[in-house]
C-alpha cells in the first residue's frame, strides 16, 4: 500500500507535490475550484496506482523483478527504472491507466477462461537470475487462445510492434508455466467508440525458446552496473520517457547538445 504521508503524484493545479490524503481533502473542500477531479475519482486513481502485492511478494526474495512492459521496449528506460525514482505526474497524466483498469475490472467479472491472471516466471543463466512477470488479460485453456486488450484514444491502423512483442512475451509466460504454447494469439484495441482487432503469428516452441535467449540479452544489459546505450526501440519512446537524464531524452528536448552521465 501506497505511504500515506509520501507524495503520490503533482497538484493538479499548483504542480506540487501532495499526497492521496492531502489532496482528497483539498477536493472536498474545492479550494482548487479550477481542479475537474472530485474526490470519487481521485481515489480510483489512487487505487489504480495501488502497488500489485504479488509483485511485492516477489520483490522480497531478493531477486530483480522485471514487468513484461519493461521487457519490450527501451533497455535503457528499464536500467533506469530499476535504479532511479521516477518523476512524479498529474492526476490527468494517471487518466489512462484507470481508464484500463475499469475496463479490465468489467472483463473480468464477464470474461472467460483466466482472466486479469498474473503469471512468473524465474530466468537465470550462470550471470544474471531474476523474475520476469506478466498480467495476461485473457487466455482460453480450452481453446489455448491469448487475448490482450489495448485501451487507446484512436485505434491504431496496425499492430503496434511493440503490443506484438508484449503478446509474444505472454505466451512465453504461458509456455513456462506448463500450459503449453498458444494456438492463437489476438490483440483487441478499444477506444470510446469502437473496437479493432489484429491477430498476430502464434509462435512455435523453437520460436519461444529463441525468445528466451533474447530476454537474457535484455536482462543482462538492465541488470548491468552500468547503463546501456541510449537507444530507444522506438523513436516515440523518449517523448513518454520519464527519466530526462538519459542523453537520448535531452537530446530530443535540446538539439543543441546533450549530457553524458
Amino acid at each position: 500500500m501506497h505511504h500515506p504521508n509520501t507524495p503520490l503524484w503533482l497538484c493538479e493545479v499548483t504542480h506540487d507535490p501532495v499526497t492521496v490524503s492531502a489532496c482528497l481533502a483539498c477536493a472536498r473542500e474545492r479550494r482548487q475550484p479550477t481542479c475537474p477531479f472530485n474526490p470519487a475519482l481521485l481515489r480510483a486513481l489512487a487505487a489504480a496506482n495501488e502497488p500489485d502485492a504479488a509483485l511485492s511478494g516477489l520483490h522480497q526474495t531478493g531477486y530483480p523483478v522485471l514487468r513484461v512492459s519493461s521487457l519490450t521496449g527501451c533497455v535503457r528506460q528499464s536500467w533506469y527504472s530499476l535504479r532511479a525514482e521516477r518523476r512524479l505526474e498529474k492526476p490527468s497524466e494517471h487518466w489512462s491507466r484507470l481508464r484500463g483498469t475499469i475496463f479490465h475490472a468489467a472483463l473480468e467479472q464477464m470474461g472467460d477462461g483466466h482472466v486479469e491472471r498474473r503469471l512468473t516466471a524465474f530466468l537465470y543463466d550462470t550471470s544474471v537470475a531474476a523474475f520476469v512477470s506478466g498480467r495476461i488479460d485473457g487466455y482460453d485453456p480450452e481453446t489455448a487462445s491469448l487475448t490482450d486488450y489495448k485501451t487507446a484514444r484512436r485505434l491504431p491502423g496496425s499492430l503496434r510492434p511493440h503490443h506484438l512483442r508484449q503478446v509474444q512475451l505472454y505466451a512465453w509466460l504461458l509456455w513456462k508455466n506448463g500450459y503449453g504454447a498458444p494456438r492463437s494469439l489476438r490483440i483487441v484495441y478499444i477506444s470510446m467508440a469502437a473496437v479493432r482487432s489484429f491477430d498476430a503469428a502464434v509462435p512455435k516452441e523453437s520460436d519461444l525458446m529463441r525468445l528466451e535467449e533474447n530476454l537474457l540479452v535484455r536482462i543482462r544489459a538492465i541488470l548491468h552496473d552500468n547503463p546501456p546505450p541510449p537507444i530507444p526501440q522506438e523513436s516515440w519512446e523518449c517523448k513518454y520517457c520519464g527519466f530526462a537524464q538519459c542523453p537520448a531524452h535531452a537530446g530530443q528536448s535540446d538539439e543543441a547538445g546533450s549530457k553524458e552521465e
